[in-house]
Parts: C-alpha cells; sequence; structure tokens
C-alpha cells in the first residue's frame, strides 16, 4: 500500500525533532570537548609533575610490555618512544636487577607492593625500588608501575650514621665511666653495659628510677634532689655512694649530666656519667695525712737543726770549725731525709740508715763490718740515731779507728726480747789502733747527743767508752719507741 503523502503539518514536526536533535548533540560535543580539554590539561599537569619532580617510572602490562614511562627512567633503561609495547626483558639497562620479572610476576599476583635495594655496579649508585599494581579506572589490575628512586645519599648518610653510632658505642662501652641516658626528672631511658659489670643490676631493671636502688639509702634523697635542682643549675654534680658487684660493698661515684637541647633551646634528654671516684678520695685523704706528717716533720728537722746549730756554736772554737761541723751534721740529717722520702711507710731500715751515713764519709768498706736484724726505724728516731752515726763516723776519722791503717770498726745490734718491752741494743766498736785513744777535754756535741739527748727523748741509756783498742759506744733503745709495728726479726 503506498506511503501517505507527507502533510505540511507532519513536514513541520519532523523537522523540530531534528532540530531538537541537533541541539543535543551539539550540547554533548561542547561538554564532551570540555572533558577532552580537561582531561588534556589533567594529562600535561601530570607530565610535568613526574618530568618536575625527576620520578623514574616506569609503566607495564599484565604481560611486561612497556605502556608508558617518564623521562627519568631512560637514565636506568635505554628507552626511545619505538620500545613502547616491548617487552621489559628485552631493554637492556644498566642497573643490577636479575629479579625483576620475579617481581612484577609476585605483585601481579598479590597485589601487595614490593621493595627492594639494588645498584649500579659500573657508577655505584644505589636505588630504591617500589613494585606497585596499576589499577584502572575500574579498580581493575591493567598491570605494574616500577619507580627507581636514587637513594645513594642517603645510604651514604646511613652508613656514616651507623659508622659514627658505632664509633660512640665502642667510645662509650671503652671508658671506664659508667654511661646513661635520662629525662627529667631522673628516669633513666638508657645504660651502658659498665652499669651492669659495676652494680651487678640488669639494664632493665636501671630504667626510670630503678637504679636508684643501687645507691646507698642514706644518699637516696640527696641525689633525688640534686636532680630537682638539675633544671634551673644547668647541669647535675652530685656524689653518693654506689653499690658494686666487684668490692662487694659501697664505692662513692661521682654523678655527672648535662642537658641535650633541641632547637628552640628545651632540654631534650639528659647525657651523663657516674666515674668511681672511690680511690681518688682515699687518696686525697692520704694526702692530708702526708701533708700533716710533713709539716710536722719540718717541725721537728727546724727544731734539730736550730739545736744542732746551737750545741755546735757551744762546742767550736773558731768560726772555721763551727762551720765544718755543722755542715757535716746538716748533710747527715739530709742524707735521713733522703732515705725516709724515698721510704713508702716514713720508716727507714736501721742497716741502710747507718751504712748510707758511714759510707758518706769513708771509702773503706773492706774496715766496715755492719750486722743485725731487720728493724724499722721511724722519721724522729732515724734522723737522731743518723746525727749519733755520723758523729761517732766523724770522730773515728780524724781520730779514731778509720784514721788509722790497721783501724776497723764494727756496728751490730740486737733485739733483747728479756725486757719488757723489748729493746734494742745497738754497739759501735772500734778496733786496730796502735796507740790508746784519748777521751776529750770537755763534753761535745757528740757526747751530749749519744748520752743525754738519744736515751731522753726515747727512755733508754747511751754510754762512750774510751778503751786502749778505740772507742766503744753502747746505745740502748727501747723498740716501741723506734719501730711502728713489731716485726718478725730475723739475722
Amino acid at each position: 500500500m503506498p506511503d501517505a503523502p507527507v502533510t505540511a503539518q507532519t513536514a513541520q514536526a519532523r523537522m523540530a525533532e531534528l532540530s531538537e536533535t541537533n541541539a543535543r548533540l551539539q550540547a554533548e560535543n561542547r561538554a564532551l570537548a570540555r572533558r577532552v580539554a580537561e582531561l588534556a590539561h589533567a594529562n600535561s599537569d601530570l607530565q610535568n609533575l613526574l618530568e618536575s619532580t625527576a620520578i623514574a617510572a616506569i609503566f607495564l602490562d599484565s604481560s611486561l610490555r612497556i605502556t608508558h614511562y617518564t623521562p627519568a627512567i631512560t637514565a636506568i633503561f635505554r628507552l626511545t618512544e619505538a620500545d613502547l609495547g616491548r617487552p621489559i626483558d628485552h631493554i637492556a639497562h644498566r642497573v643490577a636487577y636479575d629479579r625483576l620479572k620475579d617481581d612484577v610476576a609476585a605483585v601481579m599476583r598479590t597485589l601487595a607492593p614490593l621493595e627492594r635495594e639494588i645498584r649500579d655496579p659500573q657508577g655505584g649508585t644505589q636505588f630504591l625500588v617500589r613494585v606497585l599494581p596499576y589499577r584502572a579506572l575500574d579498580d581493575a589490575v591493567a598491570g605494574t608501575v616500577l619507580t627507581f628512586m636514587d637513594v645513594t645519599a642517603l645510604m651514604r648518610a646511613e652508613a656514616l650514621l651507623r659508622d659514627r653510632e658505632a664509633l660512640l658505642r665502642s667510645i662509650v662501652e671503652g671508658i671506664p665511666q659508667l654511661v646513661w641516658r635520662a629525662v627529667e626528672p631522673g628516669c633513666w631511658t638508657w645504660v651502658s653495659p659498665q652499669w651492669t659489670s659495676f652494680t651487678g643490676q640488669a639494664a632493665g631493671a636501671a630504667l626510670g628510677r630503678g637504679w636508684l636502688a643501687m645507691v646507698h639509702p642514706e644518699d637516696r634523697e640527696r641525689v633525688v634532689q640534686a636532680w630537682r635542682e638539675a633544671h634551673d643549675a644547668g647541669q647535675l654534680e652530685v656524689d653518693h655512694r654506689l653499690w658494686s658487684l666487684e668490692a662487694n660493698g659501697f664505692r662513692t661515684v661521682h654523678l655527672r649530666a648535662r642537658p641535650v637541647m633541641d632547637a628552640q633551646g628545651r632540654v631534650e634528654e639528659w647525657f651523663g656519667t657516674a666515674t668511681d671516684v672511690h680511690e681518688m678520695l682515699l687518696m686525697q685523704e692520704h694526702q692530708q695525712v702526708l701533708l700533716h706528717e710533713l709539716q710536722h716533720r719540718v717541725r721537728n728537722t727546724l727544731a734539730i737543726v736550730r739545736s744542732v746549730a746551737r750545741r755546735t756554736a757551744d762546742s767550736s772554737d773558731s768560726v772555721e770549725n763551727y762551720a765544718d761541723r755543722l755542715e757535716g751534721r746538716i748533710n747527715a740529717m739530709a742524707r735521713t731525709q733522703t732515705l725516709l722520702t724515698r721510704a713508702t711507710q716514713s720508716s727507714v731500715s736501721l742497716r741502710d740508715l747507718i751504712s748510707n751515713e758511714i759510707f758518706a764519709q769513708t771509702v773503706d768498706r773492706h774496715r766496715i763490718e755492719i750486722e743485725g736484724p731487720v728493724v724499722p726505724v721511724l722519721g724522729k728516731a732515724a734522723e737522731n740515731l743518723s746525727l749519733a752515726i755520723h758523729e761517732l763516723t766523724t770522730n773515728s776519722v780524724k781520730h779514731g779507728a778509720l784514721s788509722a791503717p790497721g783501724g776497723k770498726v764494727g756496728v751490730r745490734w740486737e733485739i733483747d726480747s728479756r725486757t719488757q718491752p723489748d729493746n734494742l741494743r745497738l754497739v759501735w766498736q772500734e778496733t786496730g789502733l796502735e796507740m790508746p785513744v784519748q777521751p776529750p777535754g770537755r763534753r761535745g756535741f757528740g757526747t751530749e747527743l749519744i748520752e743525754g739527748l738519744v736515751p731522753y727523748q726515747f727512755g733508754g741509756t747511751g754510754r762512750l767508752v774510751f778503751e786502749p783498742t778505740g772507742v766503744v759506744c753502747t746505745i740502748e733503745l727501747p723498740l716501741p719507741s723506734l719501730v711502728k709495728v713489731r716485726v718478725s726479726i730475723t739475722g
């Protein structure tokens, strides 16, 4: 049946429909054009972002074919536009990354990002590689993205930091001080191994204020108070007693700390040490004792020098004689002081005292016989006995046995345990004189010293006898007045 003729009304309706459809298409085209422009702008922004950040990235599809890459990746993979669509394992690269295919396959399988450190064998550059799944707009995994970050400077800094930490650790663990770190007010956060070695307390038990358990109970409040005042003082300085595992007792340590500040000047933490000063304090106390002893000895020595000078003046008949005798006696005292100074316990051996004085005035050792047990002599007794031996030696060299060719001197002493207390009996005996020694016309300094001063000061006796064969001097003194402690007597 033939189509019905188109009426004017029908034609107008169709024209209206076509016009409406054309308007809709033009609106959709304008919207599409805006979206294309926005997409181009977004792509341009993304491209500029990738280029400005110099991110080295390569995009792979599920078949490991290259779909896109950033310009920075060409420094690692030798890529050109012609390589798009080629498998990644067909592209030469300068990094040691043999597990690339395995890593990409693992990410595709697990959808979990993966990181790996690789390096350029030739240039030594270190890279941090991240392999991530590439998701499409519908969240479907369409492949993977590999990014390469140059971390050479970071790795070198980390290596340097490790070296510095190792050096610091070796220094901290190598010094005798107990090192620790803390936050206010005295809560420790770390201790060195020396703390455990010194106290026996485990490092974990010392954290917080657990370390106070090793401080002497009587010192704890004082140490806590020092911590309260440390912030305002800007430092911590306090001595206290600390338990020592090795000593099985408390030893004095010096606790010292300084604050570590941040950029704003706030205290971040405290770094401190505990130093064992026990021996040093004992030495200081000992030095004080030695100082008092030295002062006492100097006063005694000066008193003896004044006495010697006065008595020498009284017994001298000329200035020359006085000077000669005084010099000899002062030299004798000086030799004794030298022996006492070298002694470790302020006493000197009687044998050394006698031989030192005799051989200072004569070289004829074969004419001298010295025999007796070991007896330590204290300072004041040593000074007086050395003067007595000096006087006897001087007289013997000038007028006695040591002035004659065949003369000899024997010095012997013994301990007499029959008395209470024990007595030291010392005998000086000269022999070998052809002519008898005449007693002096008047009592000189040596006679007064031996028969008066030495016995008087030490509660003993002294006697000089002028026998035909030579002088015999006998001195007997209580042993406790000469020695510091009673010793075992040997021949």
